[in-house]
């Protein structure tokens, strides 16, 4: 590979992706990554693993649209090493299309993909427990990623023996719920959380209303097998049955996924209760504000289009 170094201004990059070999697809949450971190001073220069390449002869680029996306949305220049010395029809099938590494890559243990979502899970609820994970898809780096997984290894091993029966039974995250299982084990509630889900991935002949028993009745439910849900609904699902049993109180007959809020592990269902009434109320409170203003905006409208009406 030859390569040499260039600075890469917004107008050489929109030069690159308005020639680009084939059609490549774009990576939006990648390209907000780079953005964040050209943004912020955090972009690594001319990185050796992975230059822009262009067709030898056409000039066409086959590796580098993100980081051109990225360099013209935030109009911050950068440095970059440019190959184009190769034939794009040879290599284009063989390069790394500049895809991020993904943090399983670097787990050797186990599950290594479940325990990197688990980590997520635990990062978020360590950070960020206000905010709709799906919305903090980006917000952890690699290292950080990781480093936490490192560090987790331990009480991830204690627990991970119990993902595949769980997801057998319930169909949920494997992510969430290890990561829900290691939370509780930190708060003291490592027994609780054993016997409930012991229960789970055995729940015939238990009481219907044990929280063990609801849970997997719903999740085998036709209706929501195979159903698609964002990671909080698992959570809000799998914690809130598991606080139930870390509690000793029972649930209601129906508990619903699509909730604005959710449980920390080991709150009581009063404490739930009173997040969801809360919430409940806010919701009130800015729809009756919502009717308000457009009452209003209406009314402005009305007003400039038949003022005599309007003065009448």
């Amino acid at each position: 590979m030859t390569t040499r170094q260039i600075t890469l201004t917004p107008e050489l990059a929109a030069t690159y992706l308005s020639k680009l070999y084939r059609r490549q697809r774009k990576v939006s949450h990648l390209v907000r990554e780079y953005e964040r971190a050209m943004l912020s001073g955090q972009w690594v220069d001319y990185n050796p693993a992975s230059p822009i390449m262009l067709d030898a002869k056409t000039g066409a680029m086959y590796n580098g649209r993100q980081r051109c996306t990225a360099v013209v949305n935030t109009g911050v220049t950068i440095k970059e090493l440019l190959d184009d010395s190769h034939d794009a029809d040879k290599y284009f099938d063989l390069v790394d299309i500049n895809l991020k590494r993904a943090p399983h890559q670097f787990i050797t243990s186990s599950h290594a993909t479940v325990r990197a979502g688990a980590t997520r899970i635990y990062l978020w609820h360590e950070q960020a427990f206000n905010e709709n994970i799906s919305r903090l898809a980006n917000r952890w780096q690699l290292h950080e990623i990781r480093e936490t997984a490192d560090r987790l290894d331990n009480d991830f091993e204690a627990w991970v023996k119990w993902v595949d029966p769980l997801y057998q039974n319930v169909h949920l995250s494997q992510g969430v719920m290890l990561a829900a299982m290691v939370i509780a084990a930190d708060k003291g509630y490592a027994g609780p959380a054993e016997s409930f889900v012991s229960k789970v991935c055995d729940p015939y002949g238990l009481d219907p209303s044990e929280p063990a028993s609801l849970l997997h009745r719903k999740m085998n439910n036709t209706n929501h097998i195979g159903r698609r849900r964002q990671p909080v609904q698992d959570w809000l699902l799998f914690v809130r049955c598991l606080n139930a049993e870390i509690n000793d109180e029972s649930l209601p007959s129906t508990i619903y996924s699509n909730l604005s809020v959710w449980p920390d592990v080991g709150e009581t269902e009063i404490e739930i209760r009173k997040k969801i009434s809360r919430a409940a109320n806010l919701k009130s409170v800015r729809t009756r504000v919502e009717k308000r203003v457009r009452a209003q905006i209406a009314a402005a409208v009305a007003a400039e289009v038949n003022p005599m009406a309007a003065s009448g």
